[in-house]
């Protein structure tokens, strides 16, 4: 064999034994290439899905975001109101959505409630970004108007089950 060759060999048989030696490092070394290698993959796809797959709607190039900031420089959304201004006050857009994310808690009769990432939206968010419901409605413009009836939309990651559906 070759100089090289019995190098390598012979460094791989020394690390292995100081591995075994020291099985407290070793454990701490391998959960901290798991952890970054799995952090790395999960990065690499939200880069994959969002930079170059894109957003899933039609024209991704003409959506905008708008948000306030404060005083040290942090980002906050907008207010309900603030949002009705700049919808009334700026005809440059064809359209405007408000939306913000919060936990929410979904339960059947009988069964426990599950949580879920869900988000408030303005009626007029389906139309902007082409939405359709796969079954029933999407949000109408009277939905978000003070004193409607509430409106649920789920979906395909939500499934709540029901007691006499289940298979």
């Amino acid at each position: 064999m070759k100089w090289w060759l019995d190098d390598i060999a012979r460094d791989v048989r020394f690390a292995r034994r100081q591995l075994m030696r020291q099985r407290s490092v070793t454990l701490v070394a391998t959960m901290v290439l798991a952890l970054g290698i799995g952090a790395n993959g999960v990065f690499v796809t939200l880069v994959e899905m969002i930079c170059i797959r894109g957003l899933p709607i039609e024209r991704p190039d003409r959506v905008m975001y708008l948000a306030s900031r404060d005083a040290q420089g942090r980002d906050h959304g907008v207010s309900y109101r603030d949002f009705e201004d700049l919808r009334g006050a700026t005809p440059s857009f064809s359209g405007m959505a408000a939306f913000i994310t919060s936990p929410m808690t979904i339960a059947d009769e009988g069964l426990s409630p599950d949580r879920f990432s869900g988000a408030y939206v303005s009626a007029s968010a389906f139309n902007l970004v082409g939405g359709t419901a796969a079954l029933g409605r999407a949000i109408e413009p009277g939905d978000d108007r003070a004193g409607s009836a509430p409106v649920v939309l789920l979906g395909h990651r939500v499934c709540p089950i029901t007691a006499g559906s289940l298979p």
